[in-house]
This record gives structure tokens, C-alpha cells and sequence, in this order.
């Protein structure tokens, strides 16, 4: 009886599913611009950027095998954000589980945030000299230092706090952004209720 034990056992051994890794080192070889554009919403120069900007911060200091590379969890992040999809489905197409997609939009997420300050800057001195004059150039309306609006960004929407506000100048570069009202409240009232509107209303 217990030799039959350990036979069963050993088979299970072998039958048991074993753990496995698909190796992705660069999903974008083989992709043109477009796949690119179309499965991350970013360019490719674009996403390069983001890897040498992000890394530092995102990069697993570990010697231990199989640590996600900041490529691909930028990448999982941009997909998950371009298509709302569930992370199973991204993970299925960079080769990650669940757990490993969660980890890697939590991850870029906070990085990004914490780098928000640094590149989301609203126009000042000859920099809001600049902007006037480009609004002006294209559409004849005089002192606008930007564009306001909840749905100008093509993005999918969050289940909470969906209505956000956004703003950008005449380069399409955003300047300022508000990410904390309901959907049922109107732009106007966002912006009246911002740090922005008392600081126009201060200077003026």
C-alpha cells in the first residue's frame, strides 16, 4: 500500500501544471508606429522617453529572477489606461499574471504623480506671453492662457470621480488639472472653485 502511495505521488509530481514565464524583452520590435499608437495610445519615441524617465523609480532592485523590466510594466500600464480592459487581458498580452499588472499600474501610476509638478506647469512670465499670442494666432481671441474642458482628453473614465478638468495651451501641453468632482458638476463651477480661478482673481 504504501509503495502505490508513493507512486501516485510521484506522478502528480509530474503531472502537476508547471510555472511558466513568457519572455517578452522588447513587445514593440516587430510592431510599426502605428500598432504602437494604436495598442498603447503613445508613440514610440514617446514610450521610450517614459522608460529613461521612469525607470529610476520603477526599476525592482533585486537579484532575484524574473523581476517585471520597466518597459513592460510601462507598457501594461499604458494598455490597461488606453483600454479599460480587465488586468487578465493585459497580462495575457505582455505575458504577466494579475497580480504582476496590478503591481505595475500601481507602481507607474505613483510615479507619474510624483513627477506631475515637474511637467504640469501653467504658463507664467514670457511662457504665458507666448500662449496668448499662439490662442490669438489661431482662433482671434485675445489674453487666453488656455483651454478648459471635462472631456478634452480621450480617456477612460474612472468609476469614481470621472468628471475632471483639464487644461492646456495652445500646443495641446497640459498646464493645470483637477481630478475631484462628480460627473454631475459642470466645468464652470469646477473651475470657480479652483486654486487656479482665486489665483486669476487675486492678480487681476
Amino acid at each position: 500500500m504504501v509503495i502505490i502511495i508513493a507512486r501516485l505521488r510521484r506522478r502528480r509530481a509530474v503531472l502537476r501544471r508547471q510555472k511558466s514565464f513568457k519572455c517578452v524583452l522588447n513587445p514593440l520590435n516587430g510592431l510599426t508606429d502605428g500598432d504602437i499608437f494604436c495598442r498603447y495610445r503613445f508613440r514610440r519615441e514617446t514610450t521610450i522617453f517614459l522608460v529613461t524617465l521612469l525607470s529610476p523609480a520603477i526599476q525592482y532592485h533585486t537579484s532575484r529572477s524574473m523581476a517585471v523590466p520597466p518597459l513592460i510594466q510601462i507598457l501594461a500600464t499604458l494598455r490597461f489606461l488606453a483600454t479599460g480592459s480587465f488586468y487578465r487581458l493585459v497580462g495575457d498580452s505582455l505575458g504577466l499574471s494579475i497580480a504582476s499588472v496590478a503591481r505595475s499600474v500601481d507602481r507607474v501610476t505613483s510615479a507619474v504623480c510624483r513627477l506631475s509638478r515637474t511637467y504640469i506647469k501653467f504658463p507664467t512670465g514670457q511662457y504665458l506671453s507666448d500662449t496668448k499670442k499662439k490662442f490669438f494666432e489661431l482662433a482671434g481671441f485675445p489674453q487666453v492662457a488656455g483651454c478648459i474642458d471635462g472631456t478634452f482628453i480621450r480617456i477612460i473614465a474612472p468609476s469614481e470621480n470621472e468628471q475632471n478638468y483639464m487644461i492646456c495651451d495652445a500646443n495641446y501641453r497640459i498646464t493645470n488639472c483637477v481630478a475631484k468632482w462628480p460627473d454631475s458638476v459642470h466645468d464652470s463651477r469646477m473651475f470657480k472653485h479652483s486654486h487656479l480661478c482665486q489665483k486669476f482673481e487675486y492678480e487681476s
